[in-house]
């Protein structure tokens, strides 16, 4: 498992603080891959060659873009869950 700062568990799709991102994008953890968990479109188990960190989902006004955070640090700030959405 992987943690917020907070002491939260980070869980695939839970939506990044505004701090995190950027004017206008929304930032959403899509595979936490040392458990393959995965929102739906994405398949855990494709990123686990990475064996740490988390996949995330940038979308702003040019399209989405996946990056690897192979560490978690203080940025990383839950606003909501996918289930609070």
């Amino acid at each position: 498992m992987i943690y917020y700062a907070s002491g939260d568990e980070i869980r695939a799709g839970d939506q990044l603080c505004p701090g995190f991102q950027l004017s206008g994008q929304v930032s959403r953890v899509v595979v936490v891959i040392p458990t393959a968990e995965a929102v739906e479109g994405y398949v855990g188990s494709d990123w686990t060659y990475l064996e740490t960190g988390v996949m995330v989902e940038h979308i702003n006004a040019s399209g989405a873009h996946l990056v690897h955070y192979p560490a978690i640090d203080e940025d990383f700030e839950l606003l909501c869950r996918a289930s609070d959405m």
